[in-house]
């Protein structure tokens, strides 16, 4: 039983594809939701399935001619405009932390190629003083930087799926999806980090003298 502005109610069930991520879902009936928000004789929205042979557009073709003031969506335009809402108050904020992240990680990954050449300088300029080619040595580094980001996204990968469960278990709130298109999208950033997070050292590497 649950005591909501002085009402009574009891839960009757639970059901799952209610959560919106920014809000939730119940279902009460329509003279109890009434009561609760303190008005009559209002409407948000009515639902309204058409019988069979009947489609949704001409559906809303018929009502928008019966009733001119009422505005007709379809199941789909209804989800796209509610996708757009959230798309347009929800994604810059992810687009910002992802934006810094990969910053972020672009400055630690730079960080670590750079301090790690001076340790190995005398190996760099030994494989220059046995002949070996520049390009060598460019692929010898980027292959670090791939390497690193490459296990970088495999431990990402590992930590979502033993932390997803756990996290939809003791925060149902928070809706947790990882679809392939978000993998490689993903994968292909870090890649993209990784060349980049290799110019600079590139750079340190071709101005060791052999000698």
């Amino acid at each position: 039983r649950l005591l909501i502005q002085g009402h009574a109610f009891r839960v009757t069930g639970l059901c799952a594809g209610t959560n919106m991520i920014l809000t939730q879902m119940a279902f009460v009936s329509y003279a109890d939701a009434q009561q609760l928000l303190g008005v009559s004789g209002t409407t948000s929205y009515v639902l309204l399935r058409a019988s069979a042979g009947t489609t949704g557009g001409r559906l809303v073709a018929l009502y928008d001619r019966l009733l001119p003031h009422t505005h007709l969506l379809t199941q789909r335009e209804f989800a796209d405009n509610n996708m757009q809402e959230l798309s347009d108050g929800l994604l810059p904020l992810l687009a910002t932390v992802a934006i810094l992240g990969a910053g972020i990680a672009l400055s630690v990954l730079t960080l670590l190629l750079y301090s790690a050449i001076p340790e190995r300088r005398e190996c760099y300029a030994l494989l220059k003083a046995i002949g070996a080619p520049r390009t060598f040595l460019y692929r010898l580094i980027l292959q670090q930087s791939l390497a690193a980001v490459s296990s970088g996204v495999a431990l990402g990968m590992a930590a979502y799926a033993v932390c997803a469960p756990i996290t939809r278990h003791v925060v149902p709130v928070i809706v947790l999806s990882l679809s392939p298109a978000a993998i490689g999208m993903v994968t292909a950033m870090a890649l993209l980090v990784g060349v980049t997070g290799a110019l600079v050292p590139l750079q340190r590497v071709s101005r060791i003298y052999p000698a």
